[in-house]
């Protein structure tokens, strides 16, 4: 655009330095030359003005991109260190499913023998101490993906359109989640459509980061 602007320029120039050349001449009003040489420098003049107005408009426009840009690559950095810790939770999760599905199997029979209840032992006591651990650090795990989703979708509403939409829809369906549901829908034994789509959401939450940080990151050093 800016190229175009100074050929434009250097043409009207050259015209109406033709004629002033000539000015002698302007006075009858009549000679073709040089009233075609005011003519063409004063169409020359709008085009100088017209391509002036678009360059400006098109730098504000790039400016404004780069202003998105720019805060998006902000938005996605703040978000990249998630990338690890949502996998390696949901790593977790995946191979340690045994354990939580046969913990809630066990309360989920004791609760409903009420009349016994005193007669049932708590799961905990039952079994070994690498087990309970492991318990332990899928609760744990399972907190950690519901805070991360409590971020992502705050910053989703801090910046609209900043966040992508798959880590958007990763983090609202872990929020709606329950620990009880995870044999449903985190199965490494009996995978069902639930626990493929959740998984296949978590896969496509951490590739829109990583994808999202290098578009923005290129536009940015253009």
């Amino acid at each position: 655009m800016p190229t175009a602007l100074l050929i434009i320029s250097s043409i009207s120039a050259i015209f109406a330095c033709f004629a002033s050349l000539h000015k002698d001449r302007i006075k009858d009003g009549h000679n073709p030359r040089v009233l075609r040489a005011i003519r063409i420098s004063a169409f020359a003049s709008c085009m100088v003005v017209a391509a002036a107005l678009l360059n400006q408009h098109y730098a504000r426009q790039q400016a404004n991109a780069l202003r998105t840009a720019q805060l998006r690559l902000t938005v996605l950095t703040s978000l990249s260190g998630y990338r690890v810790q949502i996998l390696d939770d949901f790593t977790w999760l995946l191979t340690h499913s045994l354990t939580t599905k046969n913990y809630l199997d066990y309360e989920t029979s004791r609760a409903l023998s009420i009349s016994a209840a005193g007669a049932i032992p708590d799961w905990q006591t039952l079994v070994s101490d690498v087990t309970r651990s492991e318990l332990i650090k899928s609760r744990s795990a399972f907190d950690q993906l519901q805070t991360i989703s409590r971020n992502v979708l705050m910053e989703a509403a801090t910046y609209p359109s900043m966040v992508p939409k798959p880590l958007v829809d990763w983090a609202t369906a872990t929020l709606a989640l329950e620990f009880s549901d995870l044999p449903r829908i985190i199965d490494s034994y009996h995978p069902t459509p639930q626990s493929v789509h959740y998984a296949q959401l978590t896969g496509q939450a951490v590739g829109a980061i990583t994808g999202g940080m290098i578009s923005s990151a290129a536009f940015v050093a253009k």
